[in-house]
């Protein structure tokens, strides 16, 4: 959605391979620069309105709602100002932010139908005329643009460069997305910079990849976090695929 806004502002658009293959030293770039032409308080209302930042509503207690930063969230927070390279890192979804697996996936849930649902654990509902809440929150640019991310999102772990492509061993066609938090900053100016299985258990990353699947007719929404398992692709990829055999061998999905 930084790509939606920044074409809205500039008609500049995010290169696709950027979703693709998106990863330490790959076309961050194009992001970093999108959020400092759409500068972070426009940046936290989009994220707002998509919902993050806020309760999904599901239907069990003590929801957290995560941390959508901007400048008065600082203010407020720590007493000081917003500084420009907290909108850079805050475009790849580190710094501040923070999100929850829930989150995650009703956002994913989004770009799967362009509608954001209310989840539910429940098995049935006493009213008979209950249906389930489904919001519409796209602006008309940002609808213009899905298809665009859903193929992006494809390719990550279809595309030869994909970084899910090759840990991703199901019959189903999914689309994804990985993601690598990190748990500890690194300084940028070390001589060698310690790679990820280097590091002790609780300094390393935590691992994300959420999916929808199957691709054209999307069913599920797949999203699996890791704590402290490194890289999302390698680490969640062989445990999405189990997911979407088990819906497979259990019917839920045709293949």
């Amino acid at each position: 959605f930084f790509k939606a806004l920044a074409d809205q502002l500039q008609n500049k658009l995010i290169n696709t391979p950027a979703i693709i293959i998106a990863g330490p030293g790959f076309l961050k770039t194009d992001f970093y620069e999108g959020s400092l032409i759409v500068g972070i308080d426009e940046i936290s209302k989009t994220l707002k309105r998509v919902g993050f930042g806020k309760k999904s509503g599901v239907d069990l207690p003590n929801e957290f709602i995560g941390i959508v930063p901007n400048k008065e969230w600082k203010e407020k927070r720590y007493g000081r100002k917003w500084f420009i390279g907290e909108t850079v890192v805050a475009s790849i979804g580190q710094g501040y932010s923070l999100a929850t697996p829930m989150q995650v996936a009703r956002h994913t849930a989004l770009l799967a139908s362009s509608k954001l649902p209310t989840p539910y654990f429940a098995k049935k509902f006493i009213d008979s005329n209950f249906k389930p809440k489904y919001e519409d929150v796209l602006t008309l640019i940002q609808k213009r643009d899905l298809p665009l991310i859903q193929k992006a999102m494809y390719e990550v772990c279809n595309h030869p460069k994909g970084t899910a492509t090759k840990y991703i061993n199901t019959s189903i066609k999914i689309a994804g997305k990985t993601g690598t938090a990190q748990v500890i900053g690194i300084p940028q100016d070390e001589k060698k910079r310690m790679k990820e299985e280097e590091l002790k258990y609780y300094s390393k990353s935590h691992a994300w990849l959420t999916t929808y699947g199957p691709y054209k007719d999307p069913k599920y929404i797949v999203t699996v976090l890791v704590e402290h398992g490194g890289h999302g692709g390698s680490t969640a990829g062989p445990i999405v695929s189990k997911i979407y055999d088990k819906l497979t061998e259990l019917g839920y999905i045709n293949d």
